[in-house]
């Protein structure tokens, strides 16, 4: 498959190795896109035209939630999966998974449930 013609997804996450892990991965059939924390994020995701933001959810508080309603009201195709340990007790941060994020996994999980929600939240999008 052309480079160009791969879906684009971008893993947020602060572990670096983890990152790097999830791209290993999923790099034969998608381009992945790496960062550490969500500094200039819509930038990044317009720029390099995301379709799929695998998130970790220690960096979810109401401006990152802020940021992704507004990007997801401006790019209705591009869907969110959030990576947990645990959830936030903030009712307006429940609220706001609940409405603006598209699927969530919890860690530790297998590669092939990632896989699996990458696949159908990437074909949902095309739809």
């Amino acid at each position: 498959m052309l480079t160009s013609l791969k879906n684009k997804i971008l893993v947020v996450d602060s572990d670096k190795e983890f990152c790097q892990n999830v791209r290993l991965f999923l790099e034969d059939e998608y381009n992945v896109y790496i960062r550490q924390n969500c500094y200039n994020l819509k930038r990044f995701i317009t720029l390099k035209r995301i379709e799929l933001i695998i998130c970790e959810a220690e960096f979810f508080n109401k401006e990152t939630l802020e940021t992704f309603a507004g990007l997801k009201r401006r790019h209705p195709g591009i869907r969110l999966l959030l990576m947990y340990t645990y959830l936030s007790d903030d009712l307006e941060i429940k609220k706001a998974l609940l409405r603006d994020v598209d699927d969530l996994i919890a860690k530790p999980f297998r590669v092939d449930e990632l896989k699996n929600k990458v696949d159908r939240l990437l074909s949902a999008g095309r739809k």
